[in-house]
């Protein structure tokens, strides 16, 4: 089975410079994927984090995810970190918070320093939403939005006021993917380049993880009576029921496991979580 991992060149570069920046940043706003929260969270962003800084984690794609699953890891998150938020860039849910949040530290800077600019580091995963969250910050279209990694190349800067300075980054992942459960989490909310992973083995992933943590969904999806089978032959169930057959009639597994990724990614499975804290 291949080997999931993604750490193109200008990743490295973006950690490098990352470096240079924290130095001046005031504020780091750390964006985890609300249905990935453990997954998304990349190690190199904690070894970067400093004491001075003011370090915000938000959750975002929240109207993607399981609320009842989202709420638990907000209660966990909060253990451990004062300030967490969830937002929603789309619809703008939680962002007036995160602002406000950065407002009162900026107010309390320009209160010792008249003329100090607050730098709010906004920095995370590939497609995690760090540019929905700028242009709603920012009140424009001031990056480019689309859902897939990699759009986001070089760090940019955008002042939202005279006070307070946003710093927009590429997404960066981890040299090495070890743990290969997290990776094909990363490639099914697509912060994984799609050329990198194959379909079967995240179908495979993704079918045991619905078996196991939504079976009912899984079975009025694809019209399924019993789905305590080994996947292969699942596979080729959801097949026969949904008519995903070849010109012999025989179970087309490429489309059905292309398919099963779509079902998920489109959300026609409902709203889903694919992190849980009992994994920890």
């Amino acid at each position: 089975m291949k080997h999931i991992n993604w750490f193109p060149g200008h990743m490295a570069k973006t950690i490098k410079t990352l470096k240079q920046q924290l130095s001046q940043t005031d504020i780091i706003v750390e964006l985890l994927d609300a249905r990935i929260p453990f997954s998304s969270r990349n190690p190199i962003i904690d070894t970067l984090i400093q004491e001075k800084h003011f370090h915000i984690i938000a959750l975002t794609k929240t109207d993607l995810a399981d609320e009842t699953i989202t709420k638990e890891w907000l209660t966990h998150l909060k253990k451990s970190h004062k300030t967490v938020v969830a937002i929603n860039s789309l619809k703008g849910k939680g962002v007036k918070q995160l602002l406000s949040i950065c407002k009162q530290f900026s107010d309390t800077k320009k209160a010792q320093k008249r003329f100090y600019i607050t730098k709010v580091m906004i920095c995370g995963i590939p497609n995690v939403g760090k540019s929905e969250l700028i242009n709603k910050l920012a009140k424009k279209k001031a990056n480019q939005v689309q859902n897939k990694p990699g759009v986001t190349k070089k760090t940019k800067g955008f002042l939202l006021d005279l006070h307070m300075e946003l710093i927009d980054t590429p997404g960066i992942l981890w040299p090495k993917l070890d743990n290969q459960a997290t990776a094909k989490k990363l490639a099914l909310t697509k912060s994984i380049k799609e050329t990198i992973t194959e379909d079967s083995q995240l179908a495979d992933w993704l079918l045991s993880f619905l078996k196991d943590y939504y079976p009912d969904r899984l079975k009025t999806r694809y019209k399924l009576n019993d789905i305590n089978k080994h996947n292969d032959i699942l596979i080729e169930d959801i097949s026969y029921s949904m008519k995903w057959l070849t010109k012999n009639n025989t179970p087309n597994e490429e489309k059905t496991t292309r398919q099963l990724i779509e079902d998920f990614q489109k959300q026609r499975f409902g709203l889903i979580s694919l992190d849980r804290i009992s994994q920890l």
